[in-house]
């Protein structure tokens, strides 16, 4: 009776041994898919933030060049190991013309003196670059006027207006000097008033900010004037449609 027992208490013994084998395999295996899930996660989120990288890289590859058009030709910038072409803009415009403008910021357009009409003579007076173009990428989307003034003095974009037909003193029809008409005010000796951030331009930091300001927007309004009629008249026989299909062709070139 006595082995029988004993026996018996063996079998326990071995089934309690099992018993603790099994608990210690899952408890082994269940830190395994702990580890697993880890780097799992781990492997995602890394992936996930080279990802966004990227796309950060991408944007700021495509971005420099519209911001800055001082960059000299010879002078090599490159991101994520991909050298920037800063010839946005003459890629970009349709008809892209270039015009050389003096404004003098303490004499009033349109005053009792007709010196304002020749500002180049005035003492203050500083040159101007102003570009026209057409963009073919907004000839049928947001087509109106677009103002973008840089500044020397801060090397980049400092302003941009998206309709800017209102500040240039033009029609704002709904087709009227629109089409992707693009005019980039280039201040290339920095004599235009920035704000303290140098983001914006700031006629308030000046004494005469008034006139410089109305003298300004006058100069840019009278040559966007005649530039975009003289292709709206002679270059497309007074026919919007027309010029807008003539811009549109050269979207995909």
């Amino acid at each position: 009776g006595i082995k029988k027992n004993s026996k018996a208490a063996d079998d326990v013994d071995d089934d309690d041994d099992d018993d603790n084998d099994d608990e210690g395999e899952e408890e082994q295996g269940g830190g395994d898919d702990s580890v697993i899930a880890t780097e799992t996660v781990e492997e995602t989120v890394e992936a996930l933030a080279h990802s966004r990288a990227v796309e950060l890289m991408e944007e700021v590859r495509k971005e420099l060049p519209r911001h800055y058009i001082h960059v000299p030709s010879d002078f090599r910038v490159t991101v994520d190991g991909r050298s920037i072409d800063f010839e946005f803009w003459q890629r970009r415009l349709v008809e892209m013309t270039d015009f050389f403008q003096y404004i003098d910021p303490n004499t009033p357009v349109s005053s009792q003196k007709q010196d304002w009409k020749y500002p180049k003579d005035r003492k203050g007076a500083y040159p101007l670059r102003i570009f026209c173009g057409f963009d073919p990428t907004r000839s049928l989307g947001d087509r109106s006027c677009r103002l973008i003034i840089y500044s020397r003095h801060s090397g980049r974009l400092v302003l941009e207006e998206n309709d800017a037909r209102a500040v240039l003193g033009l029609s704002a029809g709904s087709s009227e000097f629109a089409q992707g008409l693009t005019v980039l005010v280039d201040d290339m000796h920095g004599h235009l008033p920035l704000n303290p951030t140098k983001q914006d331009v700031a006629f308030g930091e000046q004494s005469n900010g008034n006139v410089h300001k109305k003298n300004l927007y006058t100069w840019i309004g009278a040559i966007t004037y005649l530039y975009y009629n003289l292709h709206y008249t002679k270059g497309y026989g007074k026919s919007k449609r027309a010029l807008t299909e003539g811009v549109t062709l050269h979207e995909n070139l």
